[in-house]
């Protein structure tokens, strides 16, 4: 069997990470990611076996680091969720989102390499099902207003305008993330409070 270190293995993912951001799919070869890592010659390959294993690998990585993020946000919005507390959630989240464009470049990436490399769908489905499930068991866990249509909705819009301000910002008629995530959330999601289920006073 074939010996790893998990703090390499981890290493070698963020720069592939990092990598596909900058250069795209076909920017990730083996010579490049043991460069871009600062790792001797052969290292990613005894790493991944494949490039399908490597594609696979790095989009569990990204989908780690985004839960890992996800997570900060939902520990620093605490307790049941009304409208107003997932708008402060969102913000949140979509301001960091922008700040740190590399995983989401290195996502949108995946997607595209999925959209001409069939074997990599299947990964792709399961790393958005699984992230957005994550999402929407937190929000129902938390009393939160709005059924899965409303959510659904909310997280295309939400992505589309992560997408826009990284990689073409500035393009937008408005551009401020915290308004256009007030403004969205108020009108998709439903007006009444966590202990309120039916919405009356």
């Amino acid at each position: 069997m074939v010996r790893t270190n998990p703090e390499r293995r981890a290493a070698l993912l963020d720069a592939a990470i990092e990598l596909l951001a900058q250069r795209g799919a076909r920017g990730v070869t083996y010579r490049a990611l043991d460069a871009h890592a600062g790792m001797p010659t052969g290292t990613a390959l005894h790493y991944f076996r494949n490039r399908k294993e490597l594609l696979h690998q790095i989009a569990d990585r990204v989908l780690e680091r985004y839960r890992r993020r996800e997570d900060q946000h939902r520990q620093a919005v605490t307790g049941p969720l009304d409208r107003d507390g997932m708008i402060a959630l969102f913000q949140r989240s979509v301001r960091q989102a922008v700040a740190d464009p590399t995983l989401q470049i290195a996502s949108i990436e995946l997607a595209l390499e999925a959209a001409r490399t069939p074997d990599l769908q299947p990964i792709m489905v399961q790393m958005t099902r699984t992230g957005i499930g994550d999402d929407f068991t937190d929000l129902a866990a938390r009393h939160s207003p709005g059924d899965t249509r409303d959510l659904t909705l909310m997280y295309m819009a939400l992505h589309s305008l992560v997408t826009h301000q990284v990689l073409i910002p500035g393009a937008l008629p408005i551009t401020h993330t915290d308004d256009l995530v007030a403004h969205l959330i108020g009108r998709l999601i439903p007006d009444h409070h966590p202990q309120d289920p039916q919405g009356t006073a």
